[in-house]
């Protein structure tokens, strides 16, 4: 389930890498008001794929809870899993840091998405320990717990982006700082 998010997570990548910079393109005949919304609408995409993935571990989680698990652990799979959260927090930091300039939301939702893959990979890595202590229960669990928290985060990340979308007033608070600073 943790390669399947990594998969994932790579399409999205690329999807944000090929329309994110639309966002900059100056306004044409077939887009008069430009192409700022190129970047919720992928940021959109992001946040569906997010959940999407969620359901399909939940799934395996719930299926791994019923029926026997036929689960082995390796100490090269626990090596590759601390591999991957350092590798992934790195990605997060610097996409915290590209975007702190940027404001981007397609890049807020990626960097969502980062601590997302933080989660599953320990999640992954509690199972394996679970395996390795004789409670091969822990790996579903921990997978189900995970995916609900992904679940959560892609809805938010597409309901932030959809409202923006369909032209949604801002928040009261919002509103009112900027009416404050005029």
């Amino acid at each position: 389930a943790d390669a399947a998010h990594s998969v994932a997570d790579l399409v999205a990548s690329a999807v944000v890498l090929v329309w994110g910079g639309a966002r900059y393109d100056d306004p044409d005949e077939t887009h008069p008001h430009g192409h700022q919304r190129i970047e919720p609408l992928t940021a959109l995409f992001v946040g569906a794929t997010i959940v999407i993935l969620g359901l399909l571990l939940l799934r395996e989680s719930v299926s791994g809870l019923l029926g026997p698990a036929d689960v082995a652990a390796s100490p090269i799979l626990v090596a590759a899993l601390l591999f991957a959260v350092a590798d992934m927090y790195l990605l997060y930091w610097y996409t915290e840091r590209v975007n702190a300039s940027l404001g981007s939301t397609a890049l807020t939702a990626l960097s969502a998405d980062c601590l997302n893959d933080i989660y599953t990979t320990i999640a992954a890595l509690v199972g394996i320990f679970g395996v390795f202590l004789g409670f091969p229960v822990l790996d579903p669990i921990a997978g189900a717990l995970v995916s609900l928290l992904v679940v959560y985060q892609g809805i938010e990340i597409g309901r932030e982006n959809v409202t923006y979308l369909v032209g949604a007033a801002p928040p009261d608070a919002d509103r009112d700082r900027v009416i404050a600073a005029l």
